[in-house]
């Protein structure tokens, strides 16, 4: 009888241990797409001034 109550608390475990991974993966890839998305204006607001740099000369 001991057996079982520790195999269930275990098989509990093992069910949560994936989804934690993925709740850490989702929060990572959003985190990766905010930073790209700042990436991406900041390039370009320089791609502007740069061609706005050279259409002046």
């Amino acid at each position: 009888m001991i057996m079982s109550e520790t195999a269930a608390a275990g098989g509990s475990l093992v069910g949560v241990i994936p989804m934690i991974i993925l709740l850490v993966i989702f929060g990572l890839g959003i985190a990766c797409m905010i930073l790209f998305i700042r990436f991406a204006t900041r390039a370009i607001k320089a791609l502007d001034i740069y061609l706005a740099e050279k259409t002046r000369r």
